[in-house]
């Protein structure tokens, strides 16, 4: 990827205006099949800007320590380990990061 359409897939990312994914809803935040109150607290952490930080700090933690996994990075950063759960899959659909899983290893996040 060159490096403009990443840095035009980190500005969408990051304003809150992602592409849409197949499965999930980067805009809201939460699955379209999610109840109505996980979709208003993932409109709430949009708004608030809450959102735009916690996929900032999960980027920068797999730039500085890549190939960590999620508990990993949890544990050298300020996110927990369900936040970057919900983080590291949304920056991997933006082509900034990439997971890698190798038999019974956890899952591995890699910056691109």
């Amino acid at each position: 990827m060159s490096t403009e359409r990443a840095q035009l897939n980190m500005l969408r990312l990051f304003d809150g205006q992602p592409s849409p994914p197949l499965f999930h809803d980067l805009e809201a935040g939460a699955r379209k099949t999610d109840p109505q109150s996980s979709k208003r607290a993932a409109r709430e952490i949009e708004k608030s800007g809450v959102l735009r930080g916690q996929r900032k700090l999960a980027l920068d933690l797999v730039k500085q320590y890549p190939g960590k996994t999620s508990k990993e990075l949890s544990q050298l950063g300020t996110l927990d380990r369900y936040q970057l759960a919900r983080r590291l899959p949304e920056l991997a659909l933006e082509k900034l990061i990439k997971r890698t899983e190798h038999q019974a290893e956890d899952c591995r996040w890699w910056p691109l």
